[in-house]
Formats: C-alpha cells, sequence, structure tokens
C-alpha cells in the first residue's frame, strides 16, 4: 500500500473516496449487473460502497482475494448457477431449504452465493412482468391471481429443457446443444421426448452415461419441480421460490415470449425491467439487507 504522506493531495483524496471510505463489492457482470447495482436499484450507496464488475464468478473470487491482501475491504456476490460452473457444488445447488443454502460458503466468507441463479431472476416478480406487458400493449393492468395463474400455465413444457440443460453441463457438453427454442410450442410429453432425443444423441460416445440418460433426466425434472411445492398452488411464494432454480435468462425470454414478445433486445428489456422493479417497490428483500449490510461499517 503506497504512503499516502508522499502522495499528491488530489491523489490522497482520490486514493481515500475509493478505499477507505468505501467498501468494494465485485459483481458478475462488468456492465449489466454494475448498472443495475449502482443506477437503479442502491445508488443511495455511493458514498459507501463501490460496485466493480467481474467476468464472472472465478473473477470476483480472484478480485476480492487480492483486495482483502491488500487490506481493503472488498466483498462479492456470485449467481446461484456459479456453485455448478466449472466448480461441483450440486448438492448445494439443489439445495431448497433457504437457512442452510446461505450457511454454506464454498467460496469462503466474503463471496455470498445468491439464492437465485442469477439477475434476470431477480426481474421477474409477476406485478413488473405486468406492468411492462400493460405498458407495451396498451391495456389496463391485470389483478396479481391472474398474471400468476399464466405464469404458471406456460412454465411445464419448458422445465424439461432446464433439466435437459443441467444434464448436458454434468456430463460437460455445451447446454447449446439444446435450441433456445425448444419446448416453446410443444405439450411437456413432447418437450420431453425432444431433449431426450438430443441429449441421446449427444452422448452416445458414452456408453455408461446413455443407458440412464432417462432415468437421470426425470431425476432432474423432478428437483426443479420440487422447488416452492410445499407453497400454496399458484402463490406469489410459490413463484419466488420456484424461480431461485430456474436459467433466468431462458426464463425471461420464455415468459415474453408467450406474452406475444417474439424478439427481446435483451440489454434494453433488461433494464426497463430493473427501473420497474424500484418504481413497484419489488427489489427482493433479502438482496437488500445483503447489500446494505455490506455497505455498514459494522458487518
Amino acid at each position: 500500500m503506497p504512503d499516502l504522506k508522499k502522495l499528491p493531495v488530489s491523489d490522497t483524496r482520490a486514493f481515500g473516496g475509493q478505499y477507505l471510505n468505501r467498501r468494494r463489492l465485485y459483481v458478475e457482470s462488468e456492465d449489466d449487473d454494475v448498472t443495475v447495482f449502482k443506477q437503479y436499484w442502491f445508488d443511495g450507496l455511493g458514498d459507501a460502497l463501490t460496485f466493480i464488475g467481474a467476468s464472472g464468478c472465478a473473477q470476483v473470487i480472484k478480485g476480492v482475494k487480492r483486495d482483502r491482501e491488500r487490506r481493503i475491504e472488498s466483498y462479492g456476490i456470485v449467481d446461484r448457477d456459479s456453485l455448478i460452473t466449472g466448480r461441483n457444488e450440486w448438492r448445494l445447488f439443489f439445495e431448497d431449504n433457504d437457512e442452510t443454502f446461505r450457511a454454506d460458503r464454498p467460496f469462503g466468507p466474503y463471496i455470498h452465493v445468491l439464492p437465485r441463479w442469477e439477475m434476470e431472476n431477480y426481474l421477474l416478480h409477476p406485478d413488473v412482468i405486468e406492468c411492462y406487458l400493460s405498458d407495451s400493449n396498451g391495456r389496463a393492468r391485470r389483478p396479481r391471481a391472474e398474471v400468476l395463474r399464466d405464469l404458471f400455465s406456460t412454465l411445464p413444457p419448458l422445465i424439461p429443457v432446464l433439466a435437459g440443460k443441467l444434464l448436458l453441463r454434468q456430463c460437460g457438453l455445451p447446454q447449446s446443444s439444446l435450441p433456445e427454442k425448444m419446448g416453446r410450442e410443444q405439450t411437456v410429453m413432447a418437450s420431453t421426448r425432444g431433449v431426450r432425443s438430443i441429449i441421446k444423441e449427444h452422448l452416445r460416445e458414452y456408453s455408461d452415461t446413455n443407458s440412464d440418460m432417462s432415468v437421470h433426466l426425470r431425476g432432474l425434472i423432478r428437483r426443479l419441480r420440487r422447488f416452492g411445492e410445499s407453497c400454496p398452488k399458484d402463490s406469489l411464494e410459490r413463484w419466488l421460490a420456484w424461480i431461485r432454480i430456474l436459467d433466468g435468462n431462458h426464463l425471461l425470454n420464455w415468459i415474453f415470449y408467450h406474452a406475444g414478445i417474439k424478439n427481446i433486445d435483451h440489454q434494453d428489456i433488461r433494464f426497463h425491467l430493473a427501473y420497474i422493479t424500484r418504481t413497484e417497490g419489488r427489489i427482493d428483500r433479502e438482496l437488500t439487507e445483503l447489500i446494505e449490510k455490506i455497505a455498514l461499517p459494522t458487518i
């Protein structure tokens, strides 16, 4: 660490503003996550917290470690899917008890794993989705109960696709093998057959895996469906519990496709949803408490 007495006054102020008075919080995306956190959701914490974008989980961990070695107070937050991206934390990834999930710190005490798959999952509160759709279509907003029924009714054919992507990931194969549009116009049964056929083709060379592929796929489908099943049917609680484990980017595209929005500008809709999330007062409470806790000097 440089000797502050030897720095010009301007440099000392800059150094103090960046390191001494603010904590640093690393997030996974260099652009989108920083913009959402810094400009849309937590702009009031600018005097206490500096948001820093990194290129994925590994860089978040590396940045925090480097800062800590220099005695700079730094923290990181990573998405739930970081548990299975280059790692083998499948047990924790499928943990549906929030208390147990939070208690486990696989990346150390200064890295927090978010309980939802990725940033997109925090943009998909039913009130936010309906606000966006009603504005886009120039119609009145529907009651939340009606919105939830629609959301739950569109999801079943998607679950086999997401389970298939997880299976491919477990086998070390690219998830892109399953087309993004797969399942959109299909029944659950047809979607499952399609996923099974594609996976079988890609796993043909793995004789030990191929024979159990259908059983394994059904097991993953059951595990995805299990999230939130203890909550009342078609309830907000069930929706928020379920989307913890679902691929947020795929889910966002799926929802808006079925709402009649075929060609999505992903970055534009993401920032629009982030803005609505703020104005509707739907920023996730647990996420807010975590960010505020990191920003406070008594953490």
